[in-house]
């Protein structure tokens, strides 16, 4: 199937994405649903990963991952790989959250294949953000770390600042963690580079003009200090934030985190008048999970201040906040297990008719006679390996030529010629690793794609495709026959990378065809002049 080309957003999601990100969901919430309806496949497919981008932060993970069924189907039926990916990762964040981390895992795999077949950085540094999600859920801190690095490089290079954010944050967020890991060697090196990552999130969220970014960039920052002792620093940021005009919520965590402090300092009396201020906002928000937290540290407070009365009180509204969230928690999972029920049954049917397209490809890439790929399918692996090499990648390019195949069939018949043929094709298949392609070329030529293989190591490949051919009992085949193979190869490196795939194939023609002139049978490789390695 074609596929486009990566595009950025469409007309008209850029208001809905404005709102997003100065944090009024509502009203983004409902302009993406009502662009989510539109004729365009590519507009339905952003729209409805960012309903599920803005239904996410609100908690609603149901909602969310059907969101992201729709935009994986809206990208697919654009044929548009960038926005599938962007709609799967998404979907890799709602699965991980709702603890459902293997498939979580499934879907970042098919969004890094979908994002290194794009070509494209940005959507590649998206892949790696689903790929870095899963890993920190799973708690493999140093992969997850890889990960956003690898994300903030690409990120950066395609300028991107919103996935540079996101790397950022998720960059101090690990080092934090790091920092506190027991086996960490050197915990303050994990802090400072906390610090500056979040400082470094900070300064993209505010150029971004994100709202809820500033704030989670602010909260970096401010577990970064407490790690690194600097408490007053910590201290003066949440004073900063609890002034300032903003959300509830974002008063009310840092009235928490500041009662928190007082409580570890002593002060219980000052931290239960802020622990009041902050139930007071919560309550208005409705917000279980704060609540819960507030009602434990209220608890706390009065029982530090001898109110034992009062502390059971609010340990009883801390067990019923418990029990609500664990109810909406089941309510949420038995939701999300009826959204993957419904759009189950319409991927199966989808999934019916991509495995007949797919049957039908993959028989127009197989040669008819030998069983192995064709001309097509070798096409097909050499512009991939070309592509590669900007990223430095080297691969090698080989032809081999079956000597005198014309005697073959003139003096053994030509059904023996289309049984040597064969036989040539499942010992070159058996001489590969599976990631090389080994495909008929073309009559009695055929071609080998070695990824990842320099000049040398592929000589040595070509020399033992060689010699294979060659003990082959090809008496079996027909009485006194005898096969042979003519090999020219050709080691591509990252140097190469202007040059055209008929270039490419120039090349490695001209040195099978020394090979042929010095006598057949032999490897002519890097140093065709010195005219190959002959056969025993």
């Amino acid at each position: 199937m074609t596929r486009s080309a990566p595009v950025g957003p469409v007309p008209g999601i850029e208001a809905a994405l404005g709102l997003f990100r100065t944090d009024r969901l509502q009203a983004a919430r409902a302009q993406a649903e009502a662009l989510s309806d539109s004729d365009s496949p590519m507009l339905r497919a952003d729209a409805a990963t960012l309903l599920a981008r803005i239904t996410r932060r609100q908690g609603e993970l149901d909602v969310a991952l059907a969101a992201c069924a729709r935009a994986i189907q809206a990208a697919e039926a654009a044929q548009d790989p960038a926005r599938e990916c962007r709609a799967r990762v998404q979907k890799a964040h709602v699965l991980a959250a709702l603890g459902r981390i293997e498939a979580a895992a499934e879907e970042s795999d098919l969004a890094r294949r979908l994002s290194a077949d794009s070509g494209d950085a940005a959507v590649e540094a998206a892949g790696l953000e689903a790929l870095g999600a899963v890993q920190w859920a799973m708690g493999r801190w140093t992969d997850a770390l890889a990960s956003f690095e690898r994300m903030q490089l690409l990120a950066t290079s395609a300028g991107d600042l919103e996935l540079q954010a996101v790397a950022q944050g998720a960059l101090a967020s690990v080092q934090g963690e790091l920092a506190q890991r027991p086996a960490c060697d050197d915990p303050g090196l994990h802090r400072r580079r906390a610090l500056r990552h979040a400082a470094e999130y900070l300064r993209l969220a505010s150029e971004l003009g994100d709202l809820h970014a500033i704030r989670s960039a602010r909260h970096n920052q401010d577990v970064a200090q407490l790690a690194s002792g600097d408490r007053a620093a910590a201290r003066r940021t949440f004073e900063a934030v609890h002034g300032e005009a903003g959300t509830g919520e974002a008063r009310a965590v840092a009235l928490l985190n500041l009662a928190e402090m007082d409580l570890e300092d002593g002060a219980a009396a000052a931290a239960l008048q802020r622990l009041q201020d902050a139930h007071a906002l919560l309550s208005v928000l409705g917000d279980a999970a704060y609540l819960q937290k507030c009602c434990e540290l209220l608890c706390n407070a009065q029982e530090a201040l001898g109110e034992l009365a009062a502390a059971l009180r609010w340990h009883r509204q801390f067990h019923a906040h418990y029990v609500q969230l664990a109810s909406d928690r089941a309510q949420m999972h038995a939701r999300a297990l009826e959204v993957k029920f419904e759009t189950g049954r319409a991927q199966a049917e989808a999934e019916f008719e991509r495995l007949r397209a797919e049957r039908y490809e993959r028989a127009a890439l197989v040669d008819g006679l030998t069983g192995i790929p064709n001309r097509r399918a070798f096409d097909r692996a050499l512009a991939t390996a070309q592509r590669h090499l900007a990223d430095g990648r080297p691969f090698s390019l080989v032809l081999l030529d079956l000597d005198h195949f014309k005697s073959i069939n003139d003096q053994h018949s030509h059904q023996v010629g289309d049984d040597v043929l064969r036989r040539v094709g499942r010992v070159l298949v058996s001489s590969c690793r599976h990631m090389d392609l080994a495909a008929r070329y073309g009559g009695e030529e055929f071609a080998l794609v070695l990824p990842d293989v320099d000049a040398s190591l592929a000589e040595s490949i070509c020399e033992r495709v060689r010699a294979a051919v060659e003990r082959e009992p090809w008496h079996e085949v027909s009485p006194g026959l005898q096969v042979s193979v003519s090999i020219g190869c050709l080691g591509v490196a990252a140097a190469d990378h202007a040059l055209s795939i008929e270039a490419l194939l120039a090349a490695a023609d001209q040195r099978l065809y020394l090979a042929k002139r010095a006598g057949r049978n032999r490897v002519v490789g890097a140093r065709p002049e010195a005219g190959g390695a002959p056969g025993p």
